[in-house]
């Protein structure tokens, strides 16, 4: 059920959380969209019924409670630093989408990525910088 005191205070919390970075957010209702310079894919956060926070193909859905509203805050703070990036996983023959994930950036290298998904995978690896994007193929 929509709560709007709820809503201020999650809306407190961001702008707390994220007035030292230099995003421009775009917001329509509960909905807040930022382009990512060079590309524009677009970052998403949704503070409807529960907090999403939402890049490329990955998305996650958080609770309103202490525990999940800190890890929202963490994952999108963590994300925007260049510390996470999303991670999208491909079939390699068939180009068809498996899965997506929100990983650190220390499980985002060749190696790491080959031993988590295994062969015959194309992989995205995007970062809120787009200059640190990588793509692999195994």
């Amino acid at each position: 059920m929509y709560d709007p005191q709820k809503e201020a205070e999650i809306r407190r919390q961001l702008n707390t959380a994220f007035s030292d970075l230099p995003h421009e957010w775009e917001s329509c209702g509960t909905i807040l969209t930022a382009p990512r310079d060079g590309d524009g894919e677009a970052l998403w956060i949704s503070l409807e019924a529960e907090p999403i926070f939402a890049f490329a193909l990955w998305h996650a859905h958080y609770n309103e409670d202490d525990a999940d509203l800190r890890a929202f805050s963490d994952d999108l703070r963590s994300f925007l630093g260049g510390d996470r990036a999303v991670v999208d996983v491909f079939d390699r023959a068939d180009g068809r989408w498996l899965l997506s994930d929100l990983l650190p950036a220390a499980k985002c290298g060749a190696d790491a990525l080959r031993a988590r998904f295994g062969e015959g995978r194309r992989i995205h690896c995007r970062y809120w910088d787009m200059q640190k994007d990588r793509e692999y193929l195994f």
